[in-house]
């Protein structure tokens, strides 16, 4: 998947079952105690808030479907992970009114590709090769 996750990893006042700090991603494994009990239903509640708070997902599974679904809990797993580590486009350079760029390009600037091979607009000198 790419991302490491720890088991019973401690982050704030709880424990988490597991987490994968790259992808801000926390899943918990709940028994049947987690289902039945109202106060325990509350205490999850309150643990996902604070988890939320601080940006971090939290995926909760039923123990006994993790292990009868396996194959259905990773694809969430997998899915919540590519979303959790999705890198977006970079804003695209400012240009000057028109769409061009603001200063043309001279010796002291980047190089650039103009009909396949590399130069410098406006330099007297083509650039020389490291050696």
């Amino acid at each position: 998947m790419g991302v490491r996750f720890y088991r019973q990893r401690p982050l704030g006042p709880y424990i988490l079952d597991f987490y994968a700090p790259k992808a801000k991603l926390a899943v918990e494994l709940d028994g049947s105690q987690h289902y039945d009990d109202s106060a325990q239903q509350r205490k999850d509640a309150r643990r996902d808030a604070w988890l939320n708070a601080q940006g971090i997902r939290v995926l909760r599974f039923d123990d006994r479907q993790a292990l009868i679904e396996t194959e259905a809990v990773l694809e969430v797993i997998f899915q919540a992970v590519r979303d959790g580590t999705a890198v977006g486009i970079p804003p695209s350079p400012p240009l000057a009114k028109g769409g061009e760029d603001s200063q043309p390009m001279t010796e002291g600037s980047l190089p650039f590709i103009k009909g396949g091979q590399e130069g410098f607009e406006g330099a007297s000198n083509p650039p020389r090769s490291a050696k």
